[in-house]
């Protein structure tokens, strides 16, 4: 997966200690241990809750169907800018 954003956390110290122990015993990095902590949660927060055409259901109340046709409208959004100011013509 390409990670794309960062998120900055202040956490108390005993859990800091605890994660990067917990980070060394699974051979990761803290942050890597973070990141599949987070993921493992809204896997099962998504899991509990299904619409009624089966869709998941993402804790943000939006289903995966709904965020990949965002990302599509996006990209023809760019796309389709990109190709007018292509057509216009040079003065």
């Amino acid at each position: 997966m390409v990670k794309q954003s960062a998120l900055s956390v202040r956490l108390p110290n005993p859990i800091k200690i605890e994660i990067e122990k917990a980070a060394a015993a699974d051979h990761r990095s803290t942050a890597s241990l973070v990141e599949k902590i987070l993921a493992d949660w809204l896997q099962s927060k998504a899991a509990e809750t299904e619409n009624r055409f089966g869709a998941v259901i993402l804790p943000s109340g939006r289903t995966m169907l709904d965020i990949i046709q965002g990302q599509i409208k996006k990209e023809e959004m760019k796309m389709s800018k990109a190709l007018a100011a292509k057509r216009k013509p040079a003065r």
